[in-house]
């Protein structure tokens, strides 16, 4: 996790008390979406909220049950997030790997998301080569911010602004960045088996609205499905508040309780 310098004053130890397993905000998720193994049904990621704003559709990909993904194929896979009802959505996490190699060369675009078909257009794409838009009005603009935390090195980076720079190392740029906290990552095309937690703040004036009348917002490609990841989904959940430096802390260590992260 962060750790944060201190000074050595002459007193005893203090035992700081564990981070608590419970998942955080639980009272303000939207739609929550995890144990593929328990919840995969069809085509269908059921949602476990209890509220039953959204359905989440695997299309052109499929389910590994024994480790507890769902995996879009390159060039064509997604999981389209859909809501029966107008919600806000202020900030998400996702939890993947990288199951297997990307198809893609050059300047051909990879999407790791495409929420401009949510129903409120607010330049909400995410790709290693345009990246994102950071206009006041954007989903990633004012203070938007993203937190992540990798298996490999078992430490929360973050927060860190949504800028082209942080997320895939500026923009036009065919291979993404090398960072675990940038898209594409360590391996750049290649797979990389680690899990990730990504966890996004949203600009707090322009949050992600995913509306009734709208196609919905989609993980792993863009609308079209033409220039999508081979991304494998471990949990996918959204909050109607932001999250705390602390409360991503929490969420890691529920992940880790629940034997998902490592």
């Amino acid at each position: 996790m962060r750790v944060s310098p201190f000074a050595y004053l002459e007193q005893k130890d203090v035992g700081l008390p564990p981070i608590p397993a419970g998942i955080p905000q639980e009272s303000n998720i939207l739609f929550r979406y995890e144990d593929v193994a328990t919840n995969f049904t069809g085509s269908v990621w059921n949602d476990t909220s209890g509220l039953g704003y959204t359905t989440a559709t695997l299309i052109n990909g499929s389910g590994d049950l024994s480790s507890g993904s769902l995996q879009t194929n390159p060039r064509s896979g997604k999981v389209l997030v859909e809501t029966n009802t107008n919600i806000d959505v202020k900030s998400v996490v996702v939890l993947f790997n990288t199951w297997k190699a990307y198809t893609t060369s050059g300047a051909n675009r990879d999407y790791f998301w495409d929420m401009r078909d949510a129903g409120v257009d607010n330049s909400g794409y995410f790709n290693q080569n345009d990246s994102v838009a950071t206009g006041a009005s954007t989903l990633f603009g004012n203070d938007g911010e993203y937190y992540s935390y990798d298996e490999t090195d078992g430490t929360v980076t973050g927060p860190q602004l949504t800028t082209p720079a942080n997320l895939t190392n500026g923009t036009g740029n065919s291979a993404g960045g090398t960072a675990t906290s940038q898209f594409l990552g360590p391996n750049g095309k290649l797979a990389y088996y680690p899990k990730r937690m990504w966890h996004f703040n949203f600009n707090s004036t322009s949050p992600l609205g995913i509306r009734t009348t709208a196609e919905g917002a989609y993980f792993g490609s863009n609308d079209s499905g033409l220039e999508s990841s081979p991304l494998a989904y471990f949990s996918i959940i959204g909050w109607s508040v932001a999250l705390t430096s602390t409360e991503v802390d929490e969420l890691v260590a529920y992940y880790k309780a629940q034997g998902v992260l490592s």
